[in-house]
């Protein structure tokens, strides 16, 4: 997430490149989103296994991607702000939700 926009791999395709960055953003966000929910399953703890619980935990992950995506913007050199990243990101949080 904080590496440099002119350190990224080049591709011939920018439509290739658009995909791909998008499936990456939603795997990478339901493997976080998964990992959490999945704790809160096995944890012994009733409030963790509360349904409202999740729900909160997944928009904490949905602000996190937005957060990301300002980061991006406004430290790390070569790289903006992308809404497309952000839903992206949300779809992951939420496949994860729904699973």
């Amino acid at each position: 997430m904080s590496l440099p926009g002119n350190k990224l791999p080049a591709e011939n395709s920018f439509t290739y490149n658009f995909k791909v960055d998008k499936i990456v953003h939603i795997l990478l966000f339901f493997i976080l989103s998964y990992t959490i929910l999945l704790y809160f399953k096995k944890s012994n703890k009733k409030h963790l296994k509360n349904k409202r619980t999740q729900i909160i935990a997944i928009i904490l992950c949905i602000v996190y991607g937005i957060f990301l995506e300002f980061y991006q913007k406004l430290f790390v050199p070569s790289r903006s702000f992308d809404i497309a990243d952000i839903l992206a990101d949300s779809i992951g949080n939420i496949f994860a939700l729904i699973i």
